[in-house]
């Protein structure tokens, strides 16, 4: 079978696992750039496809010919080639699947964006305090202010001191449910 007819075949089989049509587009999209290299080499079928391949795509998307991907698109792109891959040595089709045998590009780690003090601040004072709810929500909310804080539970118990049994009912009827 062609190249081209395997890859429309493996899109099918995507589009049935998966309802998102970003997701076909996605591996559409990156099969046939990767299609479009392969068309510079005698390739026309998945059992011609060898390692040599797939690190001179690697080397053609992050060199500047090729585009200048980010460790991340290329990683992306390199595990759509082997998905593509283990999908026909699943279905008997490859002996084996080597893309398996690249090492993909590792994705930068970024620290988590921390709050400032203003933003705790207008997170702490959006919440109302006119309800046993709000009072609680503001009292476990505490520790944004002060993370060494351990404890919330003195705020909640002075919270459930502060209001009477009938109040700290919530919609269902079931004390102190939420």
């Amino acid at each position: 079978m062609p190249l081209a007819e395997d890859v429309a075949s493996f899109i099918a089989h995507v589009r049935a696992r998966s309802s998102s049509l970003r997701t076909h587009e996605a591996y559409g999209y990156d099969l046939r750039d990767f299609m479009k290299f392969l068309q510079t080499f005698p390739v026309d079928a998945l059992d011609r496809i060898t390692v040599d391949h797939l690190n001179r795509y690697s080397a053609y998307r992050t060199d500047g010919t090729g585009g200048h991907d980010s460790p991340a698109s290329l990683h992306r792109r390199l595990a759509v080639v082997r998905s593509l891959l283990t999908y026909f040595v699943r279905n008997g089709r490859l002996m084996r699947n080597v893309g398996e045998m690249i090492d993909l590009p590792r994705r930068p780690r970024r620290l988590p964006r921390v709050l400032t003090r203003e933003e705790v601040e207008h997170l702490l004072n959006a919440i109302p305090t006119d309800s046993f709810i709000g009072l609680r929500d503001r009292a476990l909310s505490l520790p944004l202010r002060a993370p060494h804080a351990r404890r919330v539970c003195r705020p909640v118990r002075r919270v459930r001191d502060h209001f009477t049994a009938a109040e700290m009912l919530c919609k269902c009827g079931r004390p102190n449910c939420d």
